[in-house]
């Protein structure tokens, strides 16, 4: 949980166009809201964003750092939508919908926006908390 607090940290700066936020800003206290029926406990730009590194870390890993990256991924979708019965199918559900798809595209290009080293460095410590 602590990697998922630490890579949270910067999440808020997706959804702004200033690019002299740093990448790592504290944000509130994950809250649980409703999604047209999907139970998040996370806000949708963390969500967002462990989308997002499911995209970029896998090319960047080992075999074994994919293996150990799949399962830190999985559980922190559990974590994130306690309730889904399928998470991959509630993220694929939620991705229908227009204001979650401008997030992802706003954390998407806000993590295109730094160093490729910097992402993976990201993607190494996340598969690390597996």
């Amino acid at each position: 949980m602590m990697l998922i607090v630490m890579l949270s940290l910067g999440v808020c700066a997706a959804a702004s166009a200033n690019n002299t936020t740093p990448r790592y800003q504290r944000i509130s206290s994950p809250q649980a809201v409703s999604t047209q029926e999907i139970y998040l406990t996370a806000t949708q730009y963390e969500l967002a964003l462990i989308q997002v590194l499911s995209e970029i870390c896998p090319p960047v890993l080992n075999a074994r750092q994919k293996a150990n990256f799949n399962r830190a991924y999985d559980r922190q979708l559990r974590i994130f939508m306690p309730y889904s019965a399928d998470p991959y199918q509630s993220l694929r559900q939620l991705s229908a919908q227009r204001e979650y798809r401008i997030i992802l595209h706003n954390v998407r290009a806000w993590t295109a926006s730094f160093p490729a080293s910097e992402n993976r460095a990201l993607c190494y410590e996340f598969a690390a908390a597996a």
